[in-house]
């Protein structure tokens, strides 16, 4: 089937899905039906992209969403693509509650059951236009499903999971294909400013950046809707959080920064050492927190993200060695185990799950009320997967307030993300266990009546309203305000120059800047301790962790060392006050002297000088050209023409060079270059024919100093 012709009918198949000619289980939520609408207006313009991405926060009934696709067009073959085995097992029942047919599954798994012991989902894909795969499989199989299932639509389920070169390659094999991605987190932002990193502005008004092949946009082309964390809580479909931090002594300086699947973050083997150096001390601070009853922790559902296996669990056994129940998941927990634990979760059974990873997607336990962030992270993707596992809105608590717990990390030059990063504006107070982001208190819209709903749909919408954090500090503890700096945890990496740009200026070391400006490192050091130079730390090109100070700043702290240059001439030469100054190699190709013999003479004579660049921007030093041809007045005649013998007459004397001299009187040149040496023979600089500079003699000083060895070639003539 053609592309168009694929684009038309499924706007057509959605567009009647939502003038009611489909039956659903039941009522979309408002932005579900607009996001539905704009993918209507997208597939309708037949000139646009093939590849469209939707951008949902977690909680907001991604999987719903992608079920409504699909059941608006039953005719139509589908492959949904998703990350894990245990998110097939949760897709699957969500789309056969739309579609009321069996679907089918590529991996490992057998088959599907629903919550009533019913076959839902089978191995293979011969009976069904729906078909899920992880996608592993799909980037292994591409072929086969090209060829076997020829799908018409693919839907990327986390599709932040697909930009790496395989995903690419593989996805690019279904040209025909309308292809849609799905993420709470499409764009893999992070704190890390590389010289090719893209910088993308959030909500707050601050700044993360990205690799331009980890934005959606990049791979998927059109956004065709987005609904963010913020707006999710603002207008109620989310629940809103409070902030506070958790302060261990402990530094992530010198912990290098690595390309991680959720793009560049702390380099994982680095950091799993740090923190291992620093766990039992962090896991006791943890403990004592329950002990206490600080946060009202021990009747609170937390999830808890762990830097390594070996942490997690030591945090669970610590934890329920106090009393706590308590469990750890990770990537060797096995799936029947991590099943069974997260629904003793759900029933309040479990109160603390600590995790590396595994809990970040997929995972749907509204009773969530606080996370832990154990684990530092650049990414704002890791951040946002977990921090999402809290903010579902709960059934039986509709005035739910999540906890987003920071570990704050003393000494470190370069914070890690933190709540008040990715959602406090730069300069905002934010205050401990305040509400960071609430529900908006604008009026309410009135909404139509919706159909009775499933005791299994997520809450409705609640009415918007200010609220109260229901965490405490402890009695006499004051509240820690947060002055959010604009620029305190970017860590930005210099280019080829040495420099990176921030906030509007130029940053760089004391070494770079010293090649810049033509100073010695030890005045620019100087000067810029006198004049409190703005600083912030940044890594060099090798990576590793430098302080750069702000160029401005730099140059007016080294203003009396700093003169303007006009620009250099070909010749390497500039006018400024009345004078032509160059550097000592332009001022030798002048005269036609040796830069040696120059340097001598400058150094003896205290020329006047001056900073200024050479045509290249290399920082030089300048010499007055007056003062040069004082110092140098020695070496510099008006020189004869040197005829064809190579000598010239000058002051009534024969000059000539050595080699002439030797061809003329019949002896080797150095003999000749001896007797000169030790007879302090008159000389004089000048140029031979080919105007190379040279030094000549006088003849009859020659002479002299060779008297000897003419007369005993007399002597033998005679």
């Amino acid at each position: 089937m053609h592309h168009r012709t694929i684009r038309k009918r499924f706007a057509a198949g959605i567009d009647a899905l939502l003038a009611g000619a489909v039956a659903l289980p039941h009522d979309l939520y408002p932005y579900q039906t607009e996001a539905l609408q704009n993918t209507i207006n997208w597939l309708l313009d037949l000139r646009g992209t093939k590849r469209g991405y939707i951008a949902h926060a977690t909680g907001l009934g991604k999987t719903v969403l992608l079920s409504a696709l699909i059941h608006a067009c039953p005719k139509l073959r589908f492959l949904i693509v998703v990350p894990t085995k245990v998110l097939i097992e949760q897709t699957a029942p969500a789309i056969t509650r739309f579609t009321k047919s069996m679907v089918g599954h590529v991996s490992s798994l057998k088959r599907i059951h629903d919550e009533d012991g019913n076959v839902i989902a089978l191995p293979g894909y011969e009976y069904t236009n729906v078909v899920v795969t992880t996608d592993e499989s799909f980037v292994q199989k591409a072929g086969m499903f090209k060829r076997q299932f020829q799908p018409h639509i693919i839907i990327w389920d986390e599709c932040h999971w697909a930009y790496h070169p395989r995903a690419r390659h593989a996805l690019a094999q279904f040209d025909a294909c309308v292809i849609i991605g799905l993420s709470a987190t499409p764009d893999s932002l992070t704190t890390v400013a590389k010289p090719t990193s893209r910088a993308v502005l959030l909500e707050n008004g601050r700044t993360l950046y990205a690799d331009p092949n980890r934005l959606a946009a990049t791979h998927f082309q059109t956004k065709i809707d987005e609904r963010s964390v913020r707006w999710g809580i603002e207008e109620g479909w989310l629940a809103p959080f409070a902030w506070g931090r958790i302060t261990f002594d402990c530094s992530l300086d010198g912990v290098a920064s690595a390309e991680t699947p959720s793009g560049t973050d702390y380099n994982e083997q680095q950091l799993q050492a740090r923190m291992a150096a620093h766990w039992h001390t962090m896991t006791e601070t943890i403990v004592r927190l329950y002990h206490n009853g600080e946060y009202d922790l021990p009747n609170r559902q937390t999830f808890s993200a762990c830097p390594s296996i070996l942490a997690c669990e030591h945090l669970a056994t610590s934890l329920r060695a106090i009393g706590i129940p308590a469990a750890s998941i990770s990537a060797n927990t096995p799936t029947h185990e991590r099943r069974d634990l997260l629904d003793r979760f759900r029933r309040n059974e479990i109160r603390h799950l600590s995790s590396v990873m595994v809990l970040r997607e997929g995972v749907d336990a509204p009773n969530a009320e606080v996370c832990l962030m154990l684990r530092p992270t650049k990414s704002r993707t890791f951040y946002f997967q977990y921090m999402g596992r809290v903010l579902r809105l709960m059934r039986d608590n509709p005035h739910k307030v999540a906890l987003v717990l920071d570990a704050h990390f003393q000494r470190a030059a370069i914070a890690p993300l933190s709540a008040p990063r990715l959602f406090a504006a730069p300069g905002q107070e934010v205050r401990e266990l305040d509400i960071l982001v609430g529900p908006d208190a604008g009026p309410r819209k009135p909404r139509k009546p919706r159909k009775p709903r499933d005791p299994r749909d997520p809450p409705r919408k609640p009415r918007k309203k200010v609220i109260a954090s229901p965490y405490l500090l402890p009695d006499g503890v004051e509240p820690r305000i947060v002055v959010m700096d604009a620029l305190d945890d970017i860590e930005y990496w210099a280019g080829d120059g040495g420099t990176f740009e921030a906030d509007g200026e130029v940053w760089g070391t004391i070494n770079v800047f010293a090649d810049t400006l033509g100073c010695s490192s030890a005045a620019i050091k100087y000067r810029i301790e006198d004049h409190a130079c703005r600083k912030r730390m940044g890594r060099n090109r090798s990576g590793t962790l430098q302080t750069f100070y702000a160029l401005s700043d730099v140059r007016r702290a080294c203003a009396d060392l700093l003169q303007d240059v006009p620009e250099v001439n070909d010749q390497g030469t500039f006018e400024a006050d009345r004078e032509i100054w160059g550097t000592i190699r332009a001022l030798a190709m002048m005269f036609g002297l040796t830069p040696v013999s120059i340097k001598h003479r400058i150094k003896n004579h205290a020329c006047r000088k001056r900073t200024g660049r050479d045509r290249t921007g290399h920082p030089r030093t300048f010499y007055a050209l007056s003062d040069v041809r004082r110092a140098c007045a020695d070496l510099l005649q008006d020189i004869s023409e040197v005829n064809d013998q190579g000598t010239f007459e000058a002051d009534g004397e024969v000059w000539g060079t050595i080699k002439p001299f030797a061809t003329m009187l019949g002896f080797a040149q150095g003999t000749i270059k001896r007797r000169v040496k030790d007879h302090a023979c008159r000389k004089r600089m000048g140029r031979n024919r080919s105007g190379t500079l040279q030094t000549f003699y006088a003849l009859s000083d020659v002479r002299r100093a060779c008297a000897d060895l003419l007369g005993k070639k007399s002597r033998r003539k005679k």
